[in-house]
């Protein structure tokens, strides 16, 4: 893609309330057919890096689908080579994932 660029750690820090960061994140594979053949691919997510302001004072950063009814995570924690981040379900099970920042690509 032209005009990306990858994710870095300061590009977070540097993130103010209520500003935004288009994304995609490849994370995992999925299955496609691509000429006939079923091949394995890298599954990539169109998201959005939101940044807000807690009760507390703090900043807190959200990841969430682009798109319609998309689902969230949120951040945990902001490491040196991974985006730690983490959900919890309707019966309070928690799921976390560690993203490193090389697959996480920013659009302009």
């Amino acid at each position: 893609m032209k005009g990306t660029r990858n994710l870095t750690r300061q590009d977070l820090l540097n993130m103010v309330t209520d500003q935004k960061i288009f994304a995609q994140i490849s994370h995992g594979i999925e299955y496609k057919t691509v000429g006939g053949r079923l091949m394995q691919v890298p599954k990539v997510i169109d998201v959005k890096i939101t940044c807000y302001e807690s009760v507390l004072g703090n900043y807190d950063y959200s990841v969430t689908e682009d798109k319609f009814f998309g689902s969230s995570m949120t951040v945990e924690s902001i490491g040196t080579k991974f985006l730690k981040l983490f959900t919890y379900d309707m019966l309070g099970n928690k799921t976390s994932t560690k993203i490193p920042y090389p697959n996480i690509i920013i659009k302009d």
